[in-house]
């Protein structure tokens, strides 16, 4: 039974449509189907191999991004890697270069979830934590230059993020995304070690500092002499929003002020300070027994009333 539809760039002349069946499971990503697999194949460099999938479900039509490069946008709004989403009859998919529409029957919302039911499927938690944003520089310019090779750019790209990933995961730290250029990752506050969060976040933004400075000088993963690897990092601790859906336990994102401070002070960081790790007063606090620092003065951030403090952190604590 056909529930719906997914219209790639509609209103474009080189629009067309895929038919959304009842039960339906399909990949999109920029390869070719295996025989036998449903893939919805989106040909650019933009696109990851396995970017996303849609599958239809007892409660309606969802997609989870599969864990892409460049991300998927839901109604302008970021997908958390591996989360699912519950897709409405109207709603706008963003994937590379691409737009896509959904269009849904009746039928295409299933069982269908009311507002009471499907916040019960949502839990919300107020916890500390620490953020941890890294960006990688001159990103846009790379790209710019490799325009009839975009290709080059997003295999070196992954490399890296597959590095930096598991730097991250050996230092405790949960991956929340990666967007484009950019990643975040963030450790939850253990009460019975109040400072831990910081430390881990701290001790693996230098371990990533290390990382980028080796994978740097192999050609094999970074082929591009005039455009140096960095990568600009930002920490900052304090009360995030976690999420979770209770039918997938497993996927986990945190929201909030703390993770807006973060990216806005990855920000600051200039030219001239290229492959800083920056960070606010509050992780600054519970990291400087163990780790040297720099005052880089306070900062207007924007949503903040009151000026921010920040710091460089520059190695670990000589006597430590």
């Amino acid at each position: 039974m056909t529930i719906g539809s997914l219209t790639v760039n509609p209103g474009a002349p080189d629009s067309y449509s895929v038919r959304l069946e009842k039960g339906s499971s399909f990949r999109i990503g920029r390869k070719s189907p295996v025989a036998g697999e449903g893939k919805l194949v989106l040909p650019s460099a933009e696109v990851s191999a396995q970017h996303a999938e849609i599958t239809h479900m007892p409660y309606g039509l969802i997609i989870r991004d599969t864990g892409s490069t460049n991300g998927t946008q839901l109604n302008s709004e970021w997908l958390i890697p591996g989360r699912e989403y519950i897709l409405r009859n109207g709603d706008r998919l963003t994937i590379g270069p691409f737009n896509l529409l959904v269009e849904l029957t009746q039928e295409g919302g299933g069982t269908g979830l009311d507002a009471d039911m499907e916040t019960t499927r949502l839990r919300i938690d107020v916890v500390n934590a620490t953020i941890l944003v890294a960006d990688l520089k001159g990103f846009t310019g790379l790209m710019e230059a490799y325009a009839q090779d975009p290709g080059i750019v997003m295999q070196a790209v992954q490399q890296v993020f597959q590095y930096l990933r598991e730097e991250i995961r050996t230092n405790q730290g949960q991956l929340d995304k990666i967007a484009g250029d950019a990643i975040m990752a963030y450790w939850h506050a253990d009460p019975s070690a109040p400072n831990e969060h910081a430390l881990k976040a701290c001790q693996s933004a230098l371990q990533l500092r290390s990382v980028i400075k080796t994978i740097a000088r192999d050609r094999n993963y970074w082929p591009f002499p005039d455009f140096p690897l960095q990568l600009d990092m930002a920490i900052a601790s304090g009360p995030v929003a976690s999420g979770t859906l209770l039918y997938d336990e497993s996927n986990q994102a945190v929201l909030g002020d703390t993770a807006n401070l973060a990216f806005h002070l990855e920000k600051l960081i200039g030219e001239d300070n290229t492959g800083d790790v920056v960070v606010e007063s509050h992780a600054y606090d519970l990291s400087k027994d163990s780790f040297s620092y720099e005052s880089l003065g306070q900062f207007n951030i924007k949503g903040r009333q009151q000026p921010v403090t920040v710091f460089r952190l520059v190695d670990y604590m000589r006597n430590r």
